[in-house]
């Protein structure tokens, strides 16, 4: 007797099972959208030294907010998630920023950060955060279109930005060829 209700019972199961895979529900599926947040890696304030200047330059970095510091001026740039359509630039609008791809060249993933408005639509930011030496460095660099504007190293303090202005990291390839991009 129990024999025969476990045969019935996998038989019902089958049969459950068979017409529930012809039976097509549709499912909503969120659309993918960028992310609009900095990476918590990148958060808190950086600083620089800047070998034209002979000055410490200082660049903060919020949950939305990328702010660039110079001669005692802020260069706030917005985070927004990036549009399928870029729109046209105009004056009466923020300058904001919006997180591109991202890339990993020798073991470092680098994620880059496109500017909206720019005059040269090739042009992208490049960061990436690792530990090394001991120290949190952030990686920067900046593409545009055939060359390399830009590239240096920032860290947590003015004082260790000081120290290392010079300092070279074996293996850390900030330099992101064009053809990769």
């Amino acid at each position: 007797m129990k024999f025969k209700k476990v045969i019935m019972l996998v038989a019902a199961l089958i049969s459950v099972g068979t017409i529930g895979s012809f039976i097509n529900t549709p499912s909503n599926v969120q659309a993918k959208q960028t992310q609009a947040v900095f990476p918590k890696s990148w958060r808190g304030t950086w600083y620089s030294y800047n070998s034209k200047t002979k000055k410490i330059d200082k660049m903060t970095f919020t949950k939305t907010k990328q702010i660039y510091y110079e001669n005692g001026h802020q260069y706030p740039k917005l985070l927004k998630a990036k549009p399928k359509v870029m729109p046209k630039p105009s004056k009466k609008t923020r300058s904001w920023v919006y997180l591109s791809n991202k890339m990993t060249q020798k073991g470092y993933t680098w994620t880059g950060v496109g500017i909206w408005g720019y005059p040269d639509e090739g042009t992208l930011d490049w960061y990436n955060v690792a530990k090394l030496d001991g120290n949190k460095v952030l990686g920067y660099a900046e593409y545009q279109n055939v060359y390399w504007y830009v590239d240096s190293h920032w860290y947590q303090t003015a004082k260790l930005a000081k120290k290392l202005k010079d300092h070279k990291y074996p293996n850390y390839d900030f330099i992101i060829g064009g053809d990769d991009l």
